[in-house]
């Protein structure tokens, strides 16, 4: 089988990072942050770009201690108060990302990424984190009303990473965020792995615990951000597999295999695992051996890939790569309708995160 839409073979990943770095303007060195033009991380609304913002609001106006690799975690003051709905989408085949009001209506582009495809977000800074693939990083916005401003960039300078998971919690005044991130292959296109980044700014790398190898697809955090999830393609042809891994570490139990393509995954706040299968629909995996059962079938979608929950947990949103759409799944009466129609373009949405994540 081929690979589903969506996803890169390596010949294809590797004309992309030739092209990627021959025209991005940005560099990085292990160990240090990459730099980046203006034109590239600044700007938002189709083909306008503005200055970068001030950063006042952010790490008491020290923008060193968001952008120095020592300390690059994101360190906003919760913003109390009721805040919009945002839909965040990427979108790898146009290089770009969009933001869209709750109710589905287009509000700003952020172009000049480089294939970029899972995201997710902070819920209480407004941050948005985007795994910009053949750029090697993974790229952090703010969200505001007329569109991201850009924040800051996690190097994962020799990887291609390809979804990303974050949980904030509070430090003092301020928010501190885990991060968990899934890479498909090395930039060599030796097997991928997955990488967690806690609050101290300790790492720790996951591989699949089967004694396989594989290719990431998907990461999730459990309820309480302590443990991690990673779904990934085996190489032997065996299909796809999502593993759990107490503490983020290896080593790693199977935790769901026998999926056709492996696809996103979330976890919702009883602590169920939720599952796609690219051409088998969305499974919700319960218990300690988690047993498995379809909740939006294969026929609900053309080809889902990432997922993401509303905040209160009521809706899954899904990027129906297959559709250009992203859907709106209600969990209590497991319909899906349309949230956003990717109007401007053919091409497939693939992340998808929502902020603050009310229901429709």
């Amino acid at each position: 089988m081929g690979n589903p839409r969506g996803r890169l073979s390596a010949a294809v990943f590797s004309t992309l990072v030739i092209a990627g770095c021959a025209g991005s303007g940005t560099t990085s060195t292990p160990g240090q942050l990459p730099t980046a033009s203006q034109s590239e991380r600044s700007g938002f609304g189709a083909h306008h770009y503005v200055p970068q913002r001030s950063l006042s609001p952010l790490a008491g106006g020290n923008p060193t201690l968001l952008l120095r690799h020592a300390s690059p975690l994101p360190r906003a003051a919760h913003r109390p108060g009721t805040a919009p709905t945002y839909i965040l989408t990427c979108n790898p085949t146009d290089n770009d990302c969009e933001q869209y009001s709750g109710a589905g209506d287009f509000i700003a582009d952020l172009p000049d990424l480089s294939f970029p495809q899972g995201t997710s977000v902070g819920q209480h800074t407004g941050s948005w984190y985007i795994a910009d693939t053949t750029a090697q990083d993974i790229a952090v916005y703010e969200v505001t009303g007329s569109g991201p401003y850009y924040i800051s960039t996690f190097p994962d300078s020799g990887y291609l990473p390809d979804d990303v998971a974050v949980r904030e919690l509070k430090e003092s005044k301020f928010w501190v965020a885990r991060i968990l991130y899934s890479n498909i292959y090395t930039s060599s296109y030796d097997p991928g792995n997955a990488v967690y980044l806690n609050e101290h700014l300790q790492t720790s790398t996951m591989t699949p615990p089967n004694g396989h190898s594989g290719e990431g697809v998907g990461v999730a955090f459990d309820k309480k951000a302590t443990d991690c999830y990673w779904s990934y393609q085996d190489f032997d042809g065996s299909g796809g597999y999502v593993a759990y891994y107490p503490g983020c570490a290896n080593p790693g139990v199977i935790a769901v295999k026998g999926l056709e393509y492996a696809g996103g995954i979330a976890v919702d706040a009883k602590n169920v695992l939720w599952v796609v299968d690219q051409f088998g629909g969305i499974k919700s995996c319960k218990g300690k051996n988690w047993k498995c059962t379809e909740v939006f079938p294969a026929s609900d979608f053309v080809q889902p890939l990432y997922i993401n929950f509303s905040a209160d947990f009521t809706t899954l949103y899904v990027a129906d790569a297959g559709a250009s759409t992203i859907d709106a799944c209600v969990i209590a009466t497991q319909q899906c309708s349309v949230a956003v129609d990717d109007v401007y373009s053919d091409d497939p949405n693939e992340g998808v995160a929502v902020l603050p994540g009310a229901s429709p």
